[in-house]
């Protein structure tokens, strides 16, 4: 039989499960592209969006043809106070 979509993974979707598995109810920031962002939003996991105040447990980076400083600025607390 010939492989389909079904047969692989990304990154993106191997990081949101191992999320999902540790902390179901993780609330995640996202510094990366929209495939990243939605495998994020796929298992049921809370997405942060840029500039919300609100603390979240986990931070995820993947590439980013966008990266700005602000998500560096709002990533980098985070990650000090607790953030995985």
């Amino acid at each position: 039989p010939a492989l389909s979509e079904q047969h692989f993974l990304t990154a993106g979707q191997v990081a949101s499960r191992f999320i999902h598995q540790q902390q179901p109810e993780a609330k995640v920031y996202v510094i990366g592209e929209t495939a990243l962002k939605q495998a994020i939003t796929d298992v049921g996991l809370h997405r942060i969006e840029d500039g919300d105040p609100q603390q979240p447990d986990v931070v995820v980076v993947g590439k980013s043809e966008q990266l700005t400083l602000a998500q560096l600025k709002q990533a980098f607390p985070a990650i000090r106070h607790g953030a995985r």
